[in-house]
């Protein structure tokens, strides 16, 4: 059965508005739209494990189970474990193909006292316990998107086997398969029908979240889309990012010439990350949280509605804090389509009481935590 679907068209916060003028936030509520302007706190990036004995080299996820922290370490092949103060307690895992051995891996679960690692290098997914002894493993080819719902299924994007959504056993036996794959021009237009051969795996790349109730949050990387499943697979909402900003993005998309100079072989394709690089559900009241690439935060309730738009003030760096002015870049043209906003992809995870963390995946690699306004 299909629920529903929406498209939310509230979403207006301006792209060429500039930040140091302290540019205002937009909310929407279904068709009401309320400003708050520089009056309103900051969101902040506080650096965090900067002071740890042992540091992540390229953090991809923080994790916490039982007051301890846990990080994927993608260049060192390993995950590391902080008490609650965040000092180092142990290291899991190193450089191999064995059995708790990793290679490159990309993104890890823990759930139900086990841990889930997509080891991206050796193309295979990992069940560990909490201290690192060896369960089990499946081979799996190259995907993104990575979940694990109370009955330890593992959920995967699959668009090179033809599925948006697939589930595995831990023993890699595939469960079912569920959503629907898009096209190209079925996203950006029917005027780039010509496209939907060439983009076909792209289109359909996903980052996956389950939250406590194993509710499937389903982010395209780029496509301007975030759908909401049932446990069993169903629809529940499609939400469709709109607004000046998200169509000065896709314009740069949709033509080709110019796409090829923004972003060269991401994910199998040169097309820029519009949206979210994926999304978080808030444990203590059903939020959803999506970073886009500009660092601004968009939220909206477990229900896809009650749209809001939460960016960071840009100022130099200071004491204890860190905001970035541009990324790394080595192509200026990338600047100049974000207008100087920050550019730092990453993942957010929220923990039970609320804290924000954010990992920054490309340079300057770090883990933040994300001081947000009251009202999130």
């Amino acid at each position: 059965m299909r629920w529903r679907t929406k498209q939310h068209i509230g979403l207006m916060w301006w792209l060429g508005l500039s930040l140091t003028t302290g540019a205002c936030l937009a909310v929407a509520a279904g068709t009401a739209l309320v400003q708050q302007r520089e009056t309103s706190p900051p969101m902040r990036l506080v650096p965090v494990f900067q002071e740890a004995e042992v540091k992540p080299v390229e953090p991809r996820r923080v994790l916490q189970h039982d007051g301890e922290y846990f990080i994927l370490d993608y260049k060192a092949s390993r995950i590391l474990v902080y008490d609650r103060a965040m000092k180092f307690e142990r290291s899991i895992g190193s450089v191999g193909a064995g059995p708790s051995e990793f290679f490159h891996p990309d993104d890890f679960v823990i759930r139900n006292g086990l841990i889930y690692v997509y080891d991206e290098g050796n193309h295979r997914i990992q069940v560990l316990d909490l201290g690192g002894k060896f369960i089990n493993q499946f081979r799996l080819p190259y995907t993104r998107g990575l979940a694990v719902n109370s009955k330890g299924e593992i959920l995967v994007g699959q668009p090179e086997e033809g599925r948006l959504v697939s589930a595995y056993s831990k023993d890699g036996k595939l469960l079912r398969s569920f959503g629907e794959l898009k096209s190209f021009s079925g996203v950006y237009g029917e005027q780039h029908k010509d496209k939907d051969t060439k983009y076909q795996t792209a289109i359909n790349r996903v980052a996956l979240t389950v939250d406590s109730q194993d509710f499937v949050y389903v982010t395209f990387v780029v496509a301007p889309i975030i759908q909401k499943y049932t446990p069993e697979g169903e629809l529940v909402f499609e939400t469709r990012l709109r607004g000046p900003s998200v169509d000065l993005l896709t314009h740069y998309v949709v033509t080709e010439a110019m796409a090829k100079k923004i972003v060269v072989q991401f994910m199998g394709t040169d097309m820029a990350n519009l949206t979210a690089w994926e999304s978080s559900i808030d444990p203590r009241n059903g939020n959803i949280f999506a970073l886009l690439p500009d660092n601004a935060l968009y939220v909206m309730n477990g229900e896809g509605e009650q749209v809001a738009i939460f960016t960071p003030r840009p100022v130099e760096k200071a004491r204890g804090y860190v905001y970035v002015r541009r990324a790394n870049y080595s192509n200026a043209m990338m600047d100049r389509i974000y207008r100087g906003r920050a550019l730092m992809f990453g993942r957010i995870t929220i923990l039970s009481d609320g804290t924000t963390f954010m990992v920054a995946l490309f340079p300057p690699y770090g883990i933040y935590r994300m001081e947000l306004p009251e009202q999130v």
